[in-house]
């Protein structure tokens, strides 16, 4: 047996809720001036409290209409998830982005790991695009990148 849409949709809200929770643990652990909405972390408590509130009345919704997600209907869906190509597909996409966000840019910089990420991406979904054109097109935007923060705006961003 498989989980109905509503059943999803309450794992979905209680997941949303949890982080929404993190964010704000995250949030208030910013340094605040003395005032306390006029610091560096009054907008992104702003931003995640809302979150939440948005999550959790998601959740609420979800269990009005019915959603009861039980282990046996979540055992049955995440069999049928791991046979479905699509599935492989974005959960291949999500490590090769958390690869790319934990690991390339932390040893190899923001610029070689996104020139490798955009050669990636351009040579695996745009197979009509000539090599020659990707590498131009790929050097272009990380000159780009590199003038405007590291020469421009004087941020260096490694």
């Amino acid at each position: 047996m498989k989980l109905t849409r509503n059943d999803k949709e309450v794992i979905v809200g209680f997941v949303l809720t949890i982080l929404g929770l993190y964010l704000i643990h995250s949030a208030l652990s910013i340094k605040q001036e003395a005032v306390f909405m006029e610091g560096a972390g009054a907008f992104p408590l702003i931003v995640t409290v809302l979150f939440t509130l948005f999550a959790v009345a998601h959740l609420v919704v979800s269990l009005v209409k019915g959603g009861r997600p039980d282990g046996g209907k979540l055992a049955g869906s995440f069999r049928a998830m791991l046979k479905n190509a699509e599935f492989r597909e974005v959960m291949l996409a999500i490590g090769v982005v958390s690869l790319y966000i934990f690991v390339g840019v932390t040893f190899f910089g923001i610029y070689l790991t996104g020139a490798i990420l955009m050669l990636g991406i351009l040579w695996g979904f745009v197979p009509r695009m000539k090599k020659v054109v990707t590498l131009v097109a790929t050097g272009a935007v990380i000159a780009t990148l590199y003038l405007t923060f590291t020469v421009l705006f004087r941020l260096p961003i490694y």
